[in-house]
């Protein structure tokens, strides 16, 4: 498992690319990590069911100004 990600600063920059993350801090209500949750256990199902034809899926944002959080299938040909 890895995380990766931006930040504001990463946004900025010309050659845009994530960067590999060593720590993930979540600020969430109950109702917003159970929705997270939910999000994570039916990306597993969708990976176990489509193998490599699972690439990556987003979580849906209430608002534009949500952060964005995408769970990848590592083993999806890219």
């Amino acid at each position: 498992m890895e995380f990766f990600g931006y930040t504001e600063d990463l946004q900025q920059a010309e050659n845009l690319a994530p960067a590999k993350l060593l720590e993930v801090t979540i600020s969430a209500s109950p109702a917003e990590l159970r929705a997270i949750a939910h999000f994570l256990i039916k990306a597993a199902d969708s990976i176990e069911a489509k193998g490599v034809g699972f690439e990556h899926e987003h979580f849906p944002r209430k608002k534009e100004m949500d952060p964005e959080l995408v769970v990848f299938n590592p083993e999806a040909s890219c």
